[in-house]
């Protein structure tokens, strides 16, 4: 176990069996699929569905964003204004390149998502080390 003053950090080397056993499940509990992610990303990856799957609720909530905002204006556009104004065609094709970008960025995403999933699962993985790490000190305090 490494010592810095009066912290202490526990690496996954140090631990018992059981301490393995029981990161092993809450990480099945608490960590994230990638099989799960691009399920999410397939069907729903315009709206940031599977970013808010990894925690990454900002950029989660700007995909949606750049998906909903635009189909919602195109309908709107075609409920109130009418279809031969020239201010409907050039906001259709605003919306058009909005959603066209917001599909490109999907794609793109699709390179750096496995890679969100195992920080994510490291970093739960490196909180439940804590946990345990916890759990020792205060069972060490007590015995």
């Amino acid at each position: 176990m490494e010592s810095t003053g009066s912290l202490h950090r526990l690496r996954k080397s140090d631990l018992t069996l059981t301490e393995l056993q029981r990161l092993d499940m809450e990480l099945r509990k608490r960590g994230r699929s990638r099989d799960t992610l691009w399920a999410l990303w397939g069907l729903l990856s315009y709206f940031g569905a599977h970013r808010y799957y990894v925690g990454d609720n900002g950029y989660a909530t700007a995909m949606f964003a750049t998906s909903f905002v635009p189909m919602i204006g195109i309908a709107i556009q075609f409920m109130f204004l009418p279809a031969d104004s020239v201010t409907a065609g050039v906001l259709f094709w605003v919306f058009v390149f909005w959603l066209g970008a917001s599909v490109l960025w999907s794609w793109i995403d699709a390179f750096f998502v496995n890679g969100r999933v195992e920080r994510f699962n490291d970093e739960a993985e490196t909180q439940i080390i804590a946990e345990i790490a916890a759990e020792r000190s205060r069972s060490r305090q007590h015995a």
